[in-house]
């Protein structure tokens, strides 16, 4: 675990969670500031700053997996998959890409605001190159502890850093990084990296798991709260279309249970 300012009570309650805590430093430098000089920026940034580094602050494992500290993972099937495409040395991630998602018929706002983001941190020859390519989510991947990508990303996220300094320059960096150099890639399903705020999944009641939207409703590898959806609760339609569910979407073992509230009932004239 990254220790971003942890009390030491909270240190204590997380410790029989981890087997290893690591103090992050500034590891990129930032305009006009030497490396390791005190930061303006926001002290958990270095949780952006030390993904590419990640190997050095936990040595001795070959497999490296991240996972958002907004995201929990639902079908462990997401972890085989991401460690069985990094042990080949390929980056694990998934691509902001599913039928379901609204950003997909937004008529190209997307699209620009990563061409946008190019332009600002890697100048304008790589925002025409690579603007219409799908953007990978660095919230979820998975690399091998030997895999190039590593120094690749670190080199990229300190140019683009000194660039212009923003909280987007972290997963700008990683998708240059992967597309300019070619570098060896595996993606996976969005379900593997469900994005709540993009669309909203549906709930299966015989299963009890979160699923995909559409058919089959394949459930979520992980659910990841991206954006505001980590603050509000959502109203979830069960995959029988019977009625829909108010929840919060963070993780609650509780749902194990059969003990939801309805809040809306699908009758013949509601359907029409």
């Amino acid at each position: 675990m990254l220790d971003l300012g942890l009390t030491v009570e909270q240190r204590q309650s997380l410790a029989p969670l981890t087997s290893h805590f690591a103090e992050p430093g500034w590891d990129m430098a930032f305009p006009d500031e030497p490396l390791g000089s005190t930061h303006v920026a926001k002290h958990g940034y270095k949780a952006m700053t030390a993904r590419p580094f990640l190997p050095r602050y936990f040595p001795g494992y070959d497999i490296y997996i991240w996972i958002d500290a907004d995201a929990w993972i639902q079908d462990w099937e997401a972890i085989d998959c991401l460690e069985r495409a990094a042990s080949w040395g390929e980056i694990a991630i998934v691509p902001e890409m599913d039928r379901a998602y609204r950003s997909s018929y937004d008529y190209g706002r997307n699209r620009r605001w990563m061409r946008d983001s190019y332009q600002r941190f890697f100048g304008e020859e790589a925002a025409r190159k690579f603007r219409h390519m799908p953007v990978l989510n660095s919230g979820v991947f998975a690399l091998h502890r030997d895999a190039p990508h590593w120094q690749a990303w670190a080199t990229d996220f300190q140019a683009g850093l000194l660039r212009q300094p923003d909280l987007t320059v972290e997963q700008t960096a990683l998708n240059y990084t992967l597309y300019s150099r070619r570098l060896p890639h595996h993606f996976l399903p969005a379900r593997f990296n469900w994005l709540v705020n993009k669309a909203a999944p549906k709930f299966d009641l015989t299963r009890k798991l979160f699923t995909e939207p559409f058919l089959p409703h394949q459930p979520l590898g992980i659910v990841h709260l991206s954006g505001k959806a980590k603050d509000i609760q959502h109203m979830v339609w069960t995959t029988d279309s019977s009625g829909r569910i108010g929840t919060r979407l963070k993780y609650n073992p509780a749902r194990r249970q059969p003990t939801y509230r309805f809040v809306a009932a699908l009758t013949a004239s509601a359907g029409a």
